[in-house]
């Protein structure tokens, strides 16, 4: 009984070695795979601002890690490259406020073109209005394809009128 089972097992290890292929063609390189490409979404926008003053937020997506004070909110985000040749990712921004806060005047959101060589994308531009003293927070969501792939946060100090120098 066990001498037949073992011939079984031997039959059944000769059907399995017969569906596989040779091991040549085992090496072979898979199809190539999504490339990912890592970038620095960032923001500029003052740190303090006048109610209903109307104030661009600029948004790039730059290709190295800002060193700069200038930009706010930096952070690093993976996107995946999706075709052969791809010279550019679109990448969708939205610009999310408290609206008694803050009204965005036009558009609240907008696609910037990653370049996929190591350049810095071309900027969008959104205009703000204060619209409430405070410090208030502006939320900028990026997605590729429909996912979020990253998001930054940025505050701004609203004041009632600019600071005036005192008349001497």
């Amino acid at each position: 009984f066990e001498d037949q089972q073992r011939r079984r097992q031997e039959s059944l290890t000769n059907v399995e070695a017969i569906g596989t292929p040779p091991s040549s063609e085992n090496n072979k390189v898979p199809p190539s795979m999504p490339d990912d490409i890592e970038r620095y979404p960032c923001a500029r926008f003052p740190d303090k601002v006048v109610i209903d003053e109307i104030i661009q937020l600029e948004v790039i997506i730059k290709s190295f890690k800002p060193s700069s004070s200038s930009y706010k909110g930096i952070t690093s985000i993976t996107l995946q490259i999706d075709e052969t040749n791809q010279k550019e990712i679109p990448v969708k921004v939205f610009v999310e406020c408290n609206y008694d806060e803050f009204e965005i005047e036009g558009n609240y959101f907008a696609t910037i073109n990653v370049p996929v060589e190591l350049k810095d994308s071309e900027p969008v531009i959104f205009n703000i209005k204060p619209k409430k003293e405070g410090e208030h927070s502006i939320k900028i969501i990026f997605l590729q394809q429909n996912t979020v792939v990253g998001e930054i946060k940025i505050k701004s100090l609203v004041k009632r009128i600019k600071n005036q120098v005192p008349i001497s």
